[in-house]
């Protein structure tokens, strides 16, 4: 009889948790987008204009720098910036920095970029998100250890397991 799979179960169950966060992340940014567009579209100047965008990202398997499955799930602030090349209008995305080991962007930062129709919508999201990746932090954690565990059972099963003579099965 072949033992359970607990390390499979547990691996299954982070990865259920991690779709919900992910698609949590994507329901908000799609709300706030939505209401920013139809703002947008009332606006009489480009000065009402919301200039702060919300941006989700999900690595997955074999993206990046190893074939391992994908863990990073990602929701950013960037601020839109408008001007002129060439004379040509030109529509620039920058990065909003947040610090390092923080779970939320700066508030007084987002503000500073944030109109003032659209402050409470991104204050309250920001604290929702702000959650939300630090789950996503702990499921990354989760995964990864057990992808250790498995490693090490996978290890420890071929040096004992299948080399001992005595316990190779009879034909």
């Amino acid at each position: 009889m072949e033992p359970p799979h607990y390390l499979d179960e547990a691996m299954a169950a982070l990865r259920k948790w991690q779709d919900l966060v992910f698609a949590e992340m994507e329901a908000l940014s799609t709300n706030y987008r939505m209401e920013c567009e139809r703002v947008n579209e009332q606006a009489t100047s480009y000065k009402q204009r919301s200039v702060l965008r919300l941006q989700t990202y999900r690595r997955v398997a074999g993206q990046g720098k190893s074939n391992t499955d994908g863990n990073h799930l990602q929701a950013k602030w960037n601020r839109v910036r408008f001007f002129k090349s060439g004379g040509k209008p030109v529509r620039e995305m920058q990065s909003i920095k947040k610090s390092e080991g923080q779970d939320c962007y700066s508030m007084t930062q987002l503000k500073e970029y944030a109109q003032d129709w659209e402050w409470p919508i991104v204050e309250k999201l920001e604290k929702q998100l702000g959650l939300l990746r630090r789950q996503a932090s702990f499921i990354a954690q989760g995964i990864t250890q057990l992808r250790y565990a498995k490693m090490a059972e996978d290890r420890y099963n071929e040096r004992y397991v299948y080399n001992d003579p005595d316990d190779s099965p009879s034909e």
